[in-house]
């Protein structure tokens, strides 16, 4: 009786310090090593971070991160490269903004400069935009398809094909690669070139690879891809890369050592209208970056077309940047809303005179005054004060907590028996990283 009782303090005593840290302004987490086979700075660091996720659910998390890591080492040139890979697991409840775009239920995203920051704050990844040398994959607790890939993050439900999702979109996230489907059901501009390694206008990218030919549709309807149907960019029924993709992954993962001169420009995001973007504002990217911007309007808007340094590009959405320069990119939205129309003012009836001896001359009438256009008037809300917890009464939680703690601990001494706190496998490498081994 007396152990269930230690078991239930001590339980209680680990979800009040977590419960307690945010609103001491501290994120809580803790951090796995899985896999470490070479030091960060030579090597590829992924890293698995929870999303939408509870505190009770970190062991749910704990299990999928297993298999789907798995899963991506098993695939080549991943399995081939192994040696060079270190994987990385973040318990946390950090809300990462995740979120269904509305105009494509199936792409799932999150905020991903929020996500590189609170990964780079815990420990440094390498994430410096020289190589894209790190990746994030955020495995999020949904069972409804979606994903997204952006650059260094990979998003990816896990459901019944999670793991090839996350193979899909590490392909964009990792390898700059594109989709080997038809996305949008027009022509790609002529004159353009095309922004990624697996995509082309008629298969001469690859003609020195063995095994490949030129497949009408893959991202846009006119361009080819280098197989039919045998590469995980094309099909998730595929668990797999067609061998352009496979050598466009080797060469990244070949030149982790390499040293690089940084090159990098902003792309500036605004809207014309009422609508928004994501991203929005102004954000640095590594040169040769290709940034996917996404726009969504207001009720009562529609999107029409975007602005690239003031010319326009076209209604395609997302819109995909090159970033070989400086960018100014703008979503303009119209209104749906038909405009009222003027009303035609009324002649007011001249009045017939009376006849008199000598005539009088009519008089004008007199000009009716125009309406005074009403003006609607925006009513600020007054600001509601958020109740907050006094310093003073989260100082005596903190102590009645450790008063608690220590009585656990006295007995648990005095039955002669120990408890754990957490069963894990892990062990401590510094602070507060654990690697699993």
């Amino acid at each position: 009786m007396m152990r269930e009782r230690v078991i239930t303090i001590t339980s209680v005593l680990f979800v009040l310090i977590f419960s307690i840290s945010p609103a001491l302004g501290q994120t809580p987490y803790e951090i796995f090593s899985l896999e470490f086979n070479i030091p960060s700075e030579t090597g590829v660091d992924i890293i698995f971070i929870p999303a939408n996720y509870t505190l009770y659910e970190m062991e749910k998390f704990n299990e999928t991160v297993e298999a789907y890591y798995q899963t991506l080492l098993s695939v080549e040139p991943f399995s081939e490269f192994r040696d060079r890979i270190n994987v990385w697991r973040i318990d946390t409840t950090e809300d990462f903004e995740l979120q269904r775009t509305s105009t494509m239920d199936r792409l799932l995203t999150v905020n991903v400069n929020k996500v590189i920051q609170f990964v780079d704050s815990i420990m440094d990844f390498d994430i410096d935009n020289v190589l894209p040398d790190d990746l994030i994959i955020v495995l999020v607790n949904d069972l409804t398809y979606g994903g997204s890939g952006a650059s260094h993050v990979t998003v990816a439900y896990t459901g019944q094909f999670g793991k090839e999702v996350m193979m899909h979109e590490l392909g964009h996230s990792f390898g700059n690669l594109g989709d080997e489907y038809v996305l949008f059901y027009q022509d790609f501009p002529s004159g353009h070139s095309v922004p990624f390694p697996n995509i082309d206008w008629d298969g001469s990218k690859w003609q020195d690879v063995p095994g490949t030919g030129a497949f009408l549709g893959a991202w846009y309807q006119n361009l080819v891809r280098p197989t039919d149907a045998s590469c995980i960019m094309r099909t998730v029924s595929y668990l797999g890369f067609c061998p352009v993709c496979r050598r466009a992954l080797v060469s990244i993962l070949e030149n982790q050592s390499a040293n690089g001169t940084l090159v990098e420009h902003e792309l500036t995001v605004s809207v014309d209208g009422s609508g928004s973007t994501y991203p929005s504002k102004t954000h640095t990217y590594e040169e040769g970056t290709h940034v996917t911007v996404t726009a969504n309007a207001s009720s009562g808007w529609i999107f029409d077309h975007w602005l690239l340094d003031s010319v326009n590009v076209g209604s395609t959405n997302p819109y995909t940047v090159t970033i070989d320069k400086d960018h100014q990119l703008t979503a303009v939205f119209t209104s749906t809303a038909s405009p009222t129309p003027t009303p035609t003012p009324t002649s007011e009836p001249t009045a017939t005179p009376t006849p008199t001896a000598a005539p009088t001359a009519t008089p004008s009438p007199s000009p009716s005054p125009s309406p005074t256009p009403y003006e609607p008037t925006t009513l600020t809300p007054k600001p509601t004060d958020e109740p907050s917890l006094p310093e003073d009464v989260l100082i005596i939680i903190v102590i009645l907590i450790l008063l608690v703690g220590i009585a656990a601990l006295l007995l648990s001494v005095r039955g002669k028996w120990f408890v754990p706190l957490h069963k894990n496998r892990n062990r401590p490498i510094k602070g507060n990283v654990t690697r699993e081994t």
